[in-house]
């Protein structure tokens, strides 16, 4: 019988399970649900039984209290106790206040002056008995006019002495008898509940912590204003950039120099040199050069061949010549703009800075000239384009009859739909029956485009 109940108890701890199926959410098939149920019954049984026998282990271990009282104890007794008990043992007064003198004596040590002979009034008597009572007739640096003198002080001040200890025992004896008696918070302030000797105490309990607390955020804050820095303001009238540096060196943040005039143009104290490309200075860009390769052509360009480079070799130059002429024109004018611009500040500002300002301001200026020049050329060569203006040399478009035909390049690229067709820039020699190529040029649908397809190697 007793097997059977283990044995059934133990199927039953097996598949209890105290957590529904639905907990483990709508994603989790019953079985798998059901699974981990049970296993979180076993968990939760098992850290249940650790808990409550921890529980029960530390209570029973625990030291009992046991309370046992002695009727007024003399003090060997209270030291046996102290002795055996410890932090446990509660002694209660039978009165909560007593003044020091019944249980304290002091005495104490004066120098050994004090107790000599020579502050008595025999002794002062005697060694004074020959003088004169008129002490002006003895010379100002004579010791007889202060013998007298002294030795009554002598005996004097330990009497001074003496009273002005006792009044500072006393001052400080009350102002500590009034320090623990002090309360600032109302006995009410503590609730009905409290009885009167409990809601003293503890406002006098909260006083001395509200004092001490007190006493050190002064002390804090007192400390704190003590050790800043303390600004000291120097005037420098219209300094050097030298001197500058150094009080800049010297004082960091805190030096302030206020300018005399709150704005200046950036021309004033910046110089910009642009630096070209190399072809737009070289002798490929003149007229002259131009004249002189071009000067063996005919002029009716129409009886070379199509893909013949002599057809785009006048214009290539020309437009060489437009192109360096309009970006250095559009640079100047963004450098002319930026620096008749202003600066604007009302203190002098650091060198690293006013370089980074600078830079970010001459970074956006080239950009711009960039952007404005991109803009313009995109808007022209999309004129031409979208207008299918015919070229002058007959390489986008060409008559035949009443139609107007589109010319192909590489690739069987039209000119109609892409106006970056090119192919490689040739001088052909139809007697010869010779192809030259030209390195880095190229020819297309208009001699702007093929050129800004171009590499110009072979002007290096």
């Amino acid at each position: 019988m007793f097997l059977t109940t283990m044995m059934q108890a133990s199927a039953g701890m097996i598949n209890l399970n105290i957590f529904p199926i639905w907990r483990f959410g709508s994603n989790t098939d019953r079985m798998t649900a059901k699974r981990l149920g049970q296993w979180s019954t076993r968990l939760y049984i098992v850290l249940f039984l650790t808990s409550l026998t921890i529980i029960i282990i530390y209570i029973g271990v625990q030291p009992q209290m046991l309370t046992k009282s002695f009727n007024e104890p003399n003090l060997n007794v209270y030291n046996r106790l102290l002795r055996d008990h410890g932090d446990t043992l509660q002694c209660p007064c039978s009165s909560i206040s007593s003044t020091y003198s019944q249980f304290i004596q002091i005495k104490p040590v004066f120098h050994q002056v004090c107790s000599s002979i020579f502050v008595s009034n025999a002794w002062r008597t005697n060694l004074t008995n020959g003088l004169v009572s008129d002490l002006s007739i003895y010379d100002t640096q004579d010791y007889r006019r202060f013998l007298s003198a002294h030795l009554q002080f002598l005996k004097v001040k330990p009497k001074l002495y003496d009273r002005l200890k006792k009044m500072f025992l006393t001052t400080m004896m009350q102002a500590s008898a009034g320090m623990m008696d002090l309360n600032i918070f109302p006995l009410w302030r503590f609730g009905s509940n409290t009885d009167r000797m409990t809601a003293k105490r503890l406002g006098q309990w909260s006083t001395r912590i509200y004092i001490i607390l007190f006493t050190m955020s002064l002390t804090i804050i007192i400390i704190y204003i003590g050790v800043q820095p303390q600004m000291l303001t120097k005037s420098f009238n219209e300094p050097n950039l030298n001197v500058y540096n150094r009080l800049l060196r010297e004082h960091g943040d805190t030096l302030q120099c206020p300018c005399s005039l709150i704005s200046s143009t950036y021309s004033q104290f910046i110089q910009i040199k642009p630096v070209f490309h190399q072809v737009c200075s070289s002798i490929f860009v003149s007229d002259a050069w131009r004249t002189y390769i071009t000067n063996g052509l005919v002029s009716d360009l129409s009886i070379y061949d199509t893909q013949d480079y002599r057809r785009f070799l006048s214009a290539h130059l020309q437009f060489l010549k437009g192109l360096c002429q309009s970006s250095i024109q559009s640079i100047n004018d963004s450098i002319n703009q930026f620096l008749s611009s202003s600066l604007v500040t009302t203190n002098i500002i650091t060198e690293t800075i006013l370089n980074s300002q600078v830079n970010v301001l001459i970074d956006q200026s080239k950009s711009n000239a960039l952007n404005i020049f991109a803009r313009l050329l995109f808007f022209l060569q999309s004129a031409n384009h979208g207008n299918r203006l015919v070229s002058g040399y007959g390489t986008n478009f060409k008559f035949e009859g009443s139609y107007v035909v589109e010319v192909l390049y590489d690739n069987q690229c039209s000119c109609i739909w892409n106006r970056t067709c090119t192919i490689q820039a040739t001088f052909i020699n139809k007697n010869l029956s010779e192809i030259i190529a030209v390195n880095g040029l190229k020819m297309g649908c208009t001699p702007s485009e093929s050129f800004l397809q171009s590499t110009l190697e072979c002007f290096y």
